[in-house]
């Protein structure tokens, strides 16, 4: 009976002590805090872990979860350093070039724009400030600056950012200018404050002429447009539509081109048409065209963009001579 009695009694202690230590142990994984519904709120939370560039460390790892926006404001704030050549259409360096860059310090009042000249061999380098991005324009007097190619925002601090920048003096960002050349005397559809001529266009197919050097629809126009129109579709809020222009004297040639300063002396058609359906993916509400225009005898030649809606009769066109 003791023996039982004995061992009853040091089954009862294990029994306690177990369960002491689960409580203690549930009471340190909890915080003090209590949630709104009266549940208790981990004492941490897990936290983010962003791979900081040209380092192996980690935001966690070099202050985790900031407390003041001072505190976030330095984790963002990374050394800046840029290399970048300039060239001209030829490939050749662009020596003097001005170079403006601006930089996100994340301050109320930001920084002013500062500015380095590109040297004798088109190169310049940028450093000494802080910030999370970098922009930068290039220019220089006696040039036009290509937007097209020249990329212009840089990324310091998100890796995840597709504009984010190494910087490599060894490899150093190319930027282009383009150089002006001689200038011609040119006849343009500017006229006053405008810098397009529009025309009434019938959307039922008949067609008009425009005289681009005087202006004016004229029957003896270089240009003829004929387009046709059909009513919105009430259920597609569609149509079909389409645009034709013509030089039956010479030809057009579409193009993309940022600076279209030159037009070729061939490969000219005289009709180019766009059409539209309605239940097609390619269907569109505006159109936008650039062409190379060509006509008379001697020849002449041109830059011609059309515009254009599905809805409107409006045509408008902005040419140069």
């Amino acid at each position: 009976m003791k023996n039982r009695l004995f061992w009853l009694f040091v089954i009862l202690i294990c029994l306690g002590i177990g369960i002491l230590l689960f409580l203690g142990q549930r009471d340190t994984s909890k915080a003090t805090l209590v949630s709104s519904n009266g549940g208790d709120v981990p004492a941490t939370l897990p936290q983010p872990v962003i791979k900081l560039p040209g380092t192996g460390e980690t935001t966690t790892s070099i202050r985790s979860n900031p407390k003041t926006f001072e505190e976030y404001r330095e984790q963002l704030l990374r050394t800046i350093e840029f290399y970048g050549k300039v060239f001209d259409e030829a490939g050749h360096p662009v020596v003097g070039a001005n170079v403006v860059y601006t930089w996100s310090a994340l301050t109320e009042e930001g920084e002013p724009p500062r500015s380095v000249l590109s040297d004798d061999q088109g190169f310049f380098s940028i450093s000494g400030i802080r910030g999370k991005a970098l922009d930068i324009r290039v220019s220089k007097e006696g040039y036009y600056s290509v937007q097209r190619s020249n990329r212009i925002a840089f990324e310091y601090a998100e890796e995840f950012n597709p504009k984010f920048h190494r910087p490599n003096s060894g490899n150093p960002v190319f930027f282009y200018l383009r150089k002006k050349g001689t200038g011609s005397e040119l006849i343009t559809s500017q006229k006053g404050m405008q810098s397009v001529y529009g025309v009434m266009l019938p959307s039922n197919g008949d067609s008009i002429r425009v005289d681009l050097l005087a202006r004016a629809i004229s029957a003896t126009g270089q240009i003829e447009m004929r387009a046709e129109k059909e009513p919105k579709d009430r259920q597609t809020g569609r149509n079909n539509w389409s645009l034709r222009v013509s030089v039956p004297d010479g030809g057009l040639i579409e193009h993309d081109q940022e600076f279209p300063f030159e037009a070729p002396e061939s490969g000219y058609k005289t009709t180019m048409e766009w059409s539209f359906l309605k239940n097609e993916t390619n269907w569109q509400a505006n159109l936008q065209k650039q062409a190379f225009v060509k006509f008379g005898s001697p020849p002449k030649y041109g830059r011609l963009r059309i515009e254009t809606s599905a809805f409107g009769s409006a045509v408008f066109l902005d040419y140069a001579v």
